[in-house]
């Protein structure tokens, strides 16, 4: 995603908040897009995101692109953890609906996963005093989330696949 369109004045492909493309954008998009249930775009964006990580030097993710070629900008730094996380906060609270209420005690789980999957898991998720397993599972049958819970406290868990 780039904050200035490429039909602009101001537009530059090369300048840092002209016209680049942010890994950051695009994931804080990808977000926005699962809550609204545009789950095609968003998979898109997090799919992109995603990608970067095997560009160059694996496991780095840079900062900016450039606004018309697929290449960082030599501005930019080579490993920005706010673009890494911009594939972990959409697969999180985007994808998997993740959202979490440590003074409620409260855990909401909105997935919007590909049709093609039939299941996932998330470990140790943290709600207050409480350690939760998922496990969402998928057939002919229907769709069910399996919660564990680690220790005795207590918390409501809110399941809402989409």
């Amino acid at each position: 995603m780039r904050i200035i369109s490429e039909h602009s004045p101001k537009f530059s492909a090369g300048g840092y908040h002209f016209g680049s493309v942010w890994p950051l954008f695009t994931g804080w998009a990808a977000v926005g897009e699962y809550r609204y249930h545009r789950a095609a775009p968003a998979y898109s964006n997090l799919r992109a995101n995603a990608l970067l990580a095997l560009d160059g030097s694996l496991g780095h993710v840079t900062e900016v692109l450039s606004g018309s070629n697929y290449q960082s900008l030599s501005t930019s730094s080579p490993h920005q953890i706010w673009s890494a996380a911009m594939v972990v906060g959409p697969l999180l609270r985007g994808m998997f609906g993740l959202q979490v209420d440590a003074a409620k005690a409260t855990l909401t789980l909105a997935p919007h996963v590909p049709a093609d999957w039939t299941s996932f898991r998330i470990g140790r998720v943290q709600v207050g005093s409480a350690r939760l397993d998922l496990h969402y599972s998928k057939d002919p049958g229907g769709i069910t989330l399996e919660v564990k819970a680690a220790s005795d406290a207590s918390c409501t868990s809110i399941f809402n696949p989409r």
